[in-house]
């Protein structure tokens, strides 16, 4: 399956002490990767193949309404599901995201992450992993993500600026 996902399991398994330590999201923009993924987290933390819950394209609302109700009643579930399919969902039982890979767009990357982060939330704070593998492509996507992000930040922080000076000479 790769070293990524070993990364992402190995990290699983430090938390292994909590009763919900295999309740997790994993996320990844390689549908090809999702079988050979799925396999390998039902091999590596113990679980049948039917814990590891899919979220993909191609699927009916009524089936990710069952998988969402899945997740949430059962703490031995663990989470696998396309990034781009990270919409209109909600695991907020979850303990941590994990993502052996990721997009170039943060705001893929942040909509997959905001599924677990829902006012409902069970939790207080959930940890999103990115793995980086040392000499491939994930370096410069790092850097380059972190300056989007950046970028973005500083943009609507002026925006925000404007309308507020608007909203006085408006008001005055």
């Amino acid at each position: 399956p790769g070293p990524a996902i070993e990364v992402c399991v190995d990290k699983m398994k430090e938390s292994d002490e909590l009763p919900n330590w295999r309740h997790n999201l994993v996320f990844t923009p390689f549908l090809a990767a999702i079988p050979h993924f799925k396999a390998y987290l039902a091999d590596e933390l113990k679980l049948p193949q039917e814990k590891i819950l899919v979220a993909q394209g191609g699927i009916s609302i009524e089936e990710l309404h069952a998988l969402e109700e899945e997740f949430r009643r059962d703490p031995n579930t663990c989470w696998l599901a396309s990034l781009k399919y990270s919409q209109a969902w909600n695991a907020e039982t979850t303990l941590n995201c994990y993502f052996p890979h990721f997009d170039w767009d943060q705001d893929e990357n942040f909509q997959a992450e905001a599924r677990s982060r829902r006012k409902s939330g069970t939790q207080h704070h959930i940890n999103s992993y990115y793995v980086d593998i040392k000499n491939t492509i994930t370096g410069e996507m790092f850097h380059l993500l972190n300056r989007k992000t950046s970028t973005n930040q500083m943009t609507y922080k002026d925006i925000a600026l404007l309308q507020e000076k608007l909203k006085q000479e408006w008001e005055s």
